[in-house]
Formats: C-alpha cells, sequence, structure tokens
C-alpha cells in the first residue's frame, strides 16, 4: 500500500501519436500488485476528470467519447480535432495525406 501520504497513479498519459481529441481527457490505466509493482492496463483508459475506468479496444475510442458526452457535457471534442486532408496534386496525379487541426 502507499506509504504516509503518498498518492499512487491512477492513469499513464497516452502516447503522442494518437490523434484522436478524447485523449486528452484519457490516459491508460495504472494497476499495482501486491509488491507495489506498477504496470499499465492497455485495456483500460482513466477520465482524468472522475477518475472512472472505461474499457479500449483495438484503437476504438467510442465508449470514451459516450462517457464525456454523459457525464462532462461541459467539455467540447469539437475543438481541437484532427482530421485526415487528401489532396490530389494535378501535376503529377500523386496523394498527399496530411492532418488539418480545425
Amino acid at each position: 500500500m502507499a506509504s504516509g501520504g503518498e498518492l499512487r497513479q491512477q492513469y499513464e498519459e497516452a502516447p503522442g501519436s494518437f490523434k484522436s481529441v478524447v485523449w486528452g481527457h484519457f490516459g491508460f490505466a495504472v494497476e499495482y500488485n501486491a509488491e507495489e509493482k506498477k504496470t499499465v492496463n492497455k485495456k483500460m483508459t482513466v477520465c482524468k476528470h472522475c477518475f472512472t475506468r472505461i474499457a479500449y479496444s483495438n484503437g476504438n475510442t467510442s465508449n470514451m467519447t459516450a462517457h464525456l458526452w454523459r457525464h462532462h457535457p461541459a467539455i467540447s471534442l469539437s475543438e481541437g480535432r484532427i482530421t485526415e486532408k487528401v489532396i490530389k496534386s494535378s501535376k503529377n496525379n500523386s496523394l498527399y495525406l496530411g492532418y488539418q487541426q480545425l
């Protein structure tokens, strides 16, 4: 158990490569065994606002988005959303795949 007022970490930040805006509000769940060894559970996320645990699998953020809509309606998910943008060049018929912040 944590000693003398020491707080145990409840979540770990998601990698910066995760593009969904919901990752600003969630992290991966941190669990501790009997010897207080920390492990990160990549199948469970934690809401940074209320510390509720939400299931996560295979890149699907729908459960996390639904949690924010239901329990934290003041949070806007449209701000800072990242979308893919495909631009076809007329000069050489090549495609460019980039990201555009809305």
